[in-house]
């Protein structure tokens, strides 16, 4: 029943904004609908109505390379804004993850951090969830209490109120430097992120969010979906009208295997929704039809030889993630509408 509801897109509505990681994931957009997000109340991702509702705070993952991933796009995109701190070593896996998360809490309790906090981080990372005894404690005093120390004094001696702090374990931190090499070599990358017109240069942006409502309506009932999406860098060709859609991604596989990743992360349907966004955002604020839209998924390899390439994303897969994109609103807004 839910392929009987109507979608109507507000265009009027759709803004772009510039902002942080931090800001995009915070509260004041929770209640919007994220590629992410849809991806719970897909069957065939696991996800269900009742998952979706449970939302994503309760269904996030941590792991090493997500960390990872966030410092290649960090240092790519966003170079001015980030550093990555060598003289600090973090903890690696998911005692990482529990490092950051304590060390407000080392902060603000002046170096104290109760076995009560570190049981809480532990049921939030789904660290020994539940399963946390006096030894296990002890051990994340021991491996979190230097870094929390050597990261402190770095910020108080070198911090910088507008450059964000990376902190990584030492071969991350090596892997990192190699990634970084082969994406600043890689002359295919670089046109797409830095591309060069004849009279004009293009419009270019990293790391800016698109907001956007759609009315949903079934049987004299509507609601309205709030929509998100982070790009992380589009293009605008204001000689030519053409328009490119660039996501960077790192990936454990060698490039020519990064299909079967595309398929298994339904990056098709991510793509067709950012497309279809940034597609009616150039419409509505630059007054341009785009001649063509091209999206493009810019791969970082983390295993040797640490290769970037271009996967570019047909005009086929765009149509498929698209019907995807569309079947999981409508099943949101059935939900919605009938509770």
């Amino acid at each position: 029943m839910h392929r009987n509801v109507k979608l109507i897109p507000l265009f009027d509505t759709i803004q772009l904004i510039e902002m942080s990681d931090e800001e995009y994931f915070s509260n004041k957009w929770s209640g919007y609908i994220s590629n992410s997000k849809l991806a719970l109340i897909n069957p065939d991702q696991g996800g269900s109505p009742q998952i979706y509702k449970e939302g994503l705070s309760q269904h996030s993952k941590y792991s090493d390379s997500l960390v990872f991933g966030s410092a290649v796009h960090e240092l790519v995109l966003q170079p001015e804004s980030f550093i990555l701190v060598e003289d600090v070593d973090r903890p690696t896996a998911k005692m990482g993850a529990m490092a950051d998360e304590l060390y407000k809490v080392f902060l603000n309790n002046k170096g104290t951090v109760s076995d009560k906090d570190i049981i809480a981080a532990s049921d939030k990372i789904d660290y020994y969830k539940g399963k946390m005894d006096s030894i296990k404690i002890e051990n994340v005093r021991a491996k979190c209490v230097p870094y929390w120390e050597s990261r402190m004094n770095w910020e108080a001696k070198y911090g910088d109120e507008d450059i964000e702090e990376i902190y990584l374990d030492p071969k991350s931190r090596e892997k990192l430097q190699l990634c970084l090499a082969s994406v600043e070599a890689n002359k295919e990358v670089q046109d797409l992120l830095h591309p060069k017109g004849v009279f004009e240069e293009p419009i270019s942006m990293n790391e800016a969010a698109l907001f956007m409502d759609v009315r949903a309506e079934h049987e004299g009932k509507e609601t309205i979906l709030k929509l998100k999406g982070k790009l992380d860098n589009f293009t605008i060709d204001t000689e030519t009208n053409e328009v490119a859609l660039n996501d960077l991604k790192t990936t454990g596989h060698w490039l020519i295997d990064f299909g079967d990743s595309f398929k298994k992360y339904h990056y098709n349907r991510q793509m067709a929704m950012y497309a279809w966004m940034l597609r009616s955002y150039v419409e509505k604020q630059y007054n341009i039809k785009p001649s063509s839209l091209m999206a493009n998924m810019l791969l970082v390899c983390t295993v040797p030889d640490y290769r970037a390439g271009v996967f570019r994303v047909t005009n086929g897969e765009i149509r498929k993630g698209f019907l995807e994109f569309k079947d999981l609103l409508q099943r949101v807004a059935y939900c919605e509408l009938y509770d």
